[in-house]
């Protein structure tokens, strides 16, 4: 059993085996990207990677209340295939976020990511969603441009939230 509040550095696999069935509200994951990128302690190339995200995926499932929701921050390549494997485990699609940020990072044969993909899942149609609280805590509004605003409905275009890259954060 993990203990609340306490952040533990281990393999996810490993850290959702501890956590007890349909005791999580919701759960918010930002998967590698499996794009050959070589991290200090990691690298980004699995040969196996969309059954390792199946396993977590069906993890998450298994450990989320039956009115939980997931939200999967990810390459927009991956996409396709991480939605199947949610479809296939009975998981319903909210929503396909975009946020949009400015990335100099990309490769030379493609035009420059000015995106990224969040999928918003949720365990079954029960599923809770109170975007009244997000923005009486918040403030949030989201601006589809410069000029409209949607005051009391949130967006799925996100473009006022500045990313966190890695090294950003120091251990």
């Amino acid at each position: 059993m993990l203990e609340l509040n306490k952040i533990y550095c281990m393999d996810c696999l490993e850290g959702l085996k501890l956590i007890p069935d349909n005791s999580i509200d919701l759960v918010w994951t930002d998967p590698p990207y499996n794009i050959d990128y070589d991290y200090d302690i990691y690298k980004d190339k699995k040969s196996d990677y969309f059954q390792w995200c199946e396993e977590w995926i069906k993890q998450s499932y298994r450990i989320l209340k039956t009115d939980g929701s997931i939200f999967i921050k990810m390459w927009s390549f991956n996409m396709p295939r991480i939605c199947c494997v949610l479809d296939v485990n009975k998981f319903y699609i909210k929503n396909i976020i975009v946020w949009k940020r400015h990335s100099q990072a990309g490769y030379m044969d493609r035009f420059l990511g000015g995106y990224e993909t969040i999928i918003f899942y949720s365990k079954s149609k029960e599923n809770k969603f109170y975007p009244d609280r997000i923005l009486k805590k918040s403030k949030f509004t989201r601006r589809w441009d410069d000029k409209k605003e949607y005051k009391g409905r949130l967006h799925d275009i996100w473009n006022d939230i500045k990313p966190v890259t890695c090294g950003s954060l120091k251990h």
